[in-house]
């Protein structure tokens, strides 16, 4: 009686092991399933949503910085000083071809009766707003020179983006017509070019610098943060699966675009600033990186030449 007994515990113990599922029997852990991995398709999708609404957002900031440049007194035309007085229309851009220094002086003519229009009360200070310059800018006011620093100072980055702002002082400024005259200097670059100019008051140029702030400075350090997760999220799959290259070919696309707009940000760390001039040198291995990884996701072998210039510059 006893061995049956025995026997009938056993079988429950067995029909009960049978019927228990096992928490780690789907588990890597405990079988050769690999575990998860995304699929290139997923990543497109992913992409592409990303583009679409960075399209968007930045549409639609676009066009709330144009509509908050309405009220501002706007100077769409000027004359280029020279042999021949040249008008033509901001904003302007040439192409330095001389290999030197080469300086444009732009001219232009505003009546007191605009400024009042725009400056109430009339003591209120005026400023000029250049969105866009290259290389520096001396400005001119009724035949005497303005010192503005915030213009004056060369653009060594084609990725940094300055803009100037400059006080007016009321003395400077007459009844009838007034004088401008923007000296756009490209130093030994190789192309020089001035956008629109604006006038306005401290509380009408706020809320455009704010936007403008935004879009060229605040979204860039953003995305710069963004970059940095996604190639750190990058980089770990990769290592996880080193033979799915194309998360190490976008990693070091990531990478390599957060370095090449690292120097956009010398004013919150100064000791970037001696080296602003060597960032852009990174911008090919920018483009190995990213035609690497367009290799990969088309699932096309990469050349040789893009592996070869991707491991090379780095040692450079």
């Amino acid at each position: 009686m006893i061995s049956s007994s025995l026997e009938s515990l056993s079988v429950i113990h067995a029909s009960s092991d049978s019927k228990t599922p096992d928490p780690l029997a789907n588990s890597p852990l405990k079988s050769n399933q690999a575990p998860y991995k995304p699929s290139p398709s997923k990543l497109s999708k992913s992409l592409l949503t990303s583009l679409l609404i960075v399209l968007c957002v930045g549409s639609g900031l676009t066009a709330l910085w144009s509509s908050s440049l309405a009220g501002l007194l706007s100077v769409a035309q000027a004359t280029i000083r020279g042999g021949e007085q040249t008008p033509v229309e901001l904003p302007h851009h040439w192409q330095n071809t001389s290999g030197s220094e080469s300086l444009r002086s732009y001219e232009f003519e505003l009546d007191s009766a605009e400024f009042e229009s725009v400056v109430k009360p009339s003591d209120e200070p005026l400023f000029l707003f250049l969105p866009y310059f290259e290389q520096r800018v001396y400005l001119t006011v009724n035949g005497t020179q303005l010192s503005a620093p915030s213009i004056e100072e060369p653009r060594r980055n084609p990725l940094s983006h300055p803009y100037g702002r400059v006080r007016i002082p009321n003395e400077m400024l007459r009844d009838g017509e007034n004088s401008f005259v923007l000296d756009v200097d490209t130093g030994s670059r190789p192309s020089g070019s001035v956008s629109q100019i604006y006038f306005g008051t401290d509380e009408m140029l706020r809320v455009p610098i704010a936007l403008f702030d935004l879009l060229t400075v605040d979204l860039r350090i953003i995305s710069i943060g963004t970059e940095l997760v996604l190639a750190f999220y990058c980089l770990v799959v990769f290592v996880a699966y080193p033979k799915d290259t194309l998360y190490g070919w976008l990693s070091g696309a990531l990478l390599s675009a957060v370095l090449c707009s690292v120097s956009m940000m010398n004013d919150l760390f100064p000791i970037l600033a001696p080296w602003q001039s060597y960032f852009p040198i990174l911008l090919p291995l920018f483009g190995f990186s990213f035609l690497g990884f367009a290799y990969r996701f088309s699932e096309r072998p990469v050349p040789l030449f893009v592996r070869f210039g991707t491991l090379v510059l780095p040692a450079l």
